[in-house]
């Protein structure tokens, strides 16, 4: 591709706005001043280098990666051209202060940042031999039963799951029916097998306890048919009602969107009775802000949801969580005896008070290790920068 037959760059709007090329539309030129990178929704984009007056091809980008984020960060004059390669190739343009937003707010793309910078470095961006790390994950989970019924107590077993759905956990009671979490909509079938093994009708269900707003806990919620009452915590369940994807977490499992109401808003001391069962709640964000715990206090069965799995393992700290929050709801977690430990994630645990000692061990590590970073990079230059693009943002809709 020579420089004479590009056509002249075509302007996007910065506002996010779609716009749509033809093959050999330039999107930007070498050596041009950017102020936005930009994501391909259809179609392809080659990004070439002009060497000896042709247009040498670097790369070639896909829907759903990104490309012109270098100039971006370094706010340097763009280091290649980017050519539409398809007819009617659409790509999203991201304004600076949106960049900036995306990178504070949301750990998934700042990780899809820096794997695109590492391919550019290791000049693998059109690899075929870099593996997906999703689909590995998925790959290792298809192994085993697709779903287990692992029993606790008389009539209250562990769902546990092969897919990359939670744990899910069935009490029923004289009066109710109650699962704690639904799991992701690809695992339903082998879900509601379980309950059917039991001599139990997943349609018997008349309760969802969400233990936070993960769309690996929620997005199987509307195929629960029949009558059921689906609670959780406002923060949670407001995060839900906005279709918030970032918070929520449904890019990083692949399915469409799921859409349900949230009945019951559970808050810090309500307490959920099945007719044999009270399931005290407490609120334990860290994880994610929207986080609970449920506590069945006769026979001492902690359900933590991702705020601490057994081993003393994190569910990590994601979007709306932070590490202090995690500490001060680990510590009210250890005060209160349990017996059995019963995670989102993993197996069952006996020895709860050794997994909450053993995160907080972690929480408090992590934060001292954070204090330590940015005493020794320069971060307040970068959070001024996020401080900044939050004016920009607000300008840009003004």
């Amino acid at each position: 591709m020579t420089a004479s037959r590009l056509r002249p760059e075509r302007r996007v709007d910065s506002h996010n706005q779609v716009a749509t090329y033809q093959c050999g539309d330039r999107i930007f030129a070498e050596g041009s001043e950017g102020d936005e990178f930009f994501i391909v929704i259809t179609g392809l984009v080659g990004l070439s280098k002009e060497v000896d007056g042709t247009q040498k091809e670097l790369h070639r980008i896909g829907p759903g990666e990104i490309f012109g984020e270098i100039a971006v960060i370094s706010s340097a004059p763009r280091s290649a051209s980017a050519i539409a390669l398809e007819p009617d190739t659409s790509v999203i343009a991201v304004d600076k202060a949106r960049f900036l937003y995306l990178v504070g707010q949301h750990f998934g793309f700042a990780v899809l940042v820096m794997q695109t910078l590492s391919r550019w470095l290791r000049n693998k961006g059109d690899d075929p031999d870099v593996a997906s790390p999703t689909a590995e994950l998925n790959e290792r989970m298809r192994t085993g039963a697709p779903c287990t019924a692992v029993p606790i107590e008389d009539d209250v077993w562990q769902l546990r799951s092969r897919s990359r759905s939670c744990n899910s956990y069935l009490f029923k009671g004289r009066d109710r029916t109650v699962l704690i979490d639904a799991g992701l909509n690809a695992g339903f079938e082998a879900l509601a097998a379980c309950p059917t093994s039991l001599g139990m009708q997943p349609a018997e269900i008349d309760t969802i306890i969400l233990t936070h707003e993960h769309f690996d806990h929620i997005a199987a919620v509307p195929r629960f048919a029949g009558r059921r009452v689906v609670a959780a915590h406002r923060l949670a369940a407001h995060k839900i009602a906005n279709g918030d994807d970032f918070a929520i977490l449904r890019g990083a499992f692949g399915e469409a969107a799921t859409d349900f109401p949230i009945e019951m808003i559970l808050d810090e001391g309500d307490v959920f009775n099945t007719g044999s069962h009270r399931l005290r709640v407490f609120h334990t964000p860290g994880h994610s802000s929207g986080s609970i715990s449920l506590f069945e206090e006769r026979l001492g069965l902690l359900i933590t949801g991702d705020t601490v799995l057994a081993g003393g393992n994190l569910g990590g700290v994601f979007g709306s969580g932070n590490i202090s929050d995690t500490i001060d709801s680990l510590e009210i977690l250890g005060a209160l005896g349990a017996r059995l430990h019963l995670p989102g994630h993993g197996p069952l645990s006996t020895e709860p008070a050794k997994d909450i000692e053993g995160a907080l061990v972690i929480s408090r590590q992590l934060l001292s290790d954070t204090r330590i970073l940015f005493e020794t990079l320069n971060a307040q230059d970068s959070i001024n920068k996020v401080i900044l693009s939050l004016r920009d943002l607000n300008r840009s809709f003004a």
